[in-house]
């Protein structure tokens, strides 16, 4: 999926799972709660961010080196430097051992640290788990370091080639579900406008694949 999605189904899931807490009904919360709960949302929208980070290194990267951005995803991509790197940012194993790690010192470790841990490790699960399925031939090893098996799915999230134009259109309705979801349940205005801004980029990543892929 596109990387704003990830980011929207963490934060989704995490309002869902704990309403009361991010409904502005913050002066009957106690402040502790109140510093771990802004903590647990920092940590959703990190972690859904981090497996894909080296992709935005390399992008960066490759953007001031003026490299076309075919280039860039045609065989940047594929280098091993930077499919070693986006290995490790997309391990399931390594997630799933920080989040076993946060939870068997959450009453040792302050609060706002074990709910950041937590809700950080949970959010990259979750965009590891949910890229799985929509990768045909530049998956990752979700499994390292225990297996180098990559799933080559027969859907892809972008290339029209293994249904990615139905996907893209599936992707928005999920969207704007989420986006639903989040507006209800953050109400400060920086957090709406966030929101407003994810729901554009969708537009201005549609123009971008059409641009380099066509």
């Amino acid at each position: 999926m596109n990387t704003q999605t990830h980011v929207l189904l963490a934060l989704a899931g995490l309002v869902t799972a704990l309403p009361a807490t991010f409904a502005g009904r913050w002066s009957a919360t106690p402040p502790a709660w109140q510093r771990a709960a802004s903590l647990m949302l920092t940590g959703a929208v990190l972690g859904a961010l981090t497996p894909d980070a080296t992709l935005f290194a390399m992008v960066g990267i490759a953007k001031w080196q003026g490299v076309p951005d075919a280039v860039i995803f045609g065989q940047w991509y594929y280098q091993p430097f930077w499919q070693a790197l986006a290995t490790v940012s997309n391990s399931v194993p390594l997630y799933l051992a920080v989040l076993a790690g946060a939870w068997a010192a959450r009453h040792r470790l302050p609060r706002v640290a074990a709910a950041f841990a937590l809700a950080f490790s949970v959010a990259a699960l979750l965009h590891t788990l949910t890229d799985l399925p929509l990768h045909h031939d530049d998956g990752r090893p979700h499994f390292w370091p225990f297996s180098r098996w990559v799933f080559a799915s027969p859907v892809s999230y972008w290339d029209p080639a293994h249904h990615g134009r139905v996907w893209s259109l599936v992707e928005l309705a999920l969207a704007g579900v989420l986006i639903g979801a989040c507006w209800r349940a953050l109400r400060h205005p920086l957090w709406r406008g966030a929101l407003v801004l994810a729901a554009a980029s969708y537009a201005a990543m549609a123009f971008y694949w059409m641009t380099v892929f066509g």
